[in-house]
């Protein structure tokens, strides 16, 4: 998007300046997802339902905030609609999770 690039280059972010402590709490939102497909299957089924049932919200909150952060620019729109399909996925994986026996 215009702009970006030099939003970057000065180090700057959505939510504030760039520094290494935010660079790994990018990288931890990032690691997330992947690592619950392993989680999901590898941790005993109670702790996985509940990890299943509380990243969702956490993520679907996120994908809220883009969403209407991104509304009304044109060069937001395709985040716009990433996101409608991340929330649409989070929304399902929590519904699904709510449907997994309890033990």
């Amino acid at each position: 998007t215009p702009g970006a690039i030099e939003g970057m280059q000065s180090l700057e972010s959505p939510v504030g300046p760039i520094t290494p402590t935010l660079l790994v709490i990018f990288s931890v939102i990032l690691i997330i997802p992947a690592l619950m497909i392993f989680l999901s299957l590898s941790l005993p089924p109670i702790v996985a339902k509940w990890l299943n049932l509380i990243f969702p919200v956490i993520y679907a909150t996120m994908s809220v905030l883009i969403i209407v952060g991104g509304l009304g620019t044109a060069w937001q729109m395709s985040f716009v609609l990433y996101n409608i399909i991340e929330l649409f996925v989070m929304i399902t994986a929590f519904i699904t999770a709510l449907q997994w026996p309890r033990n």
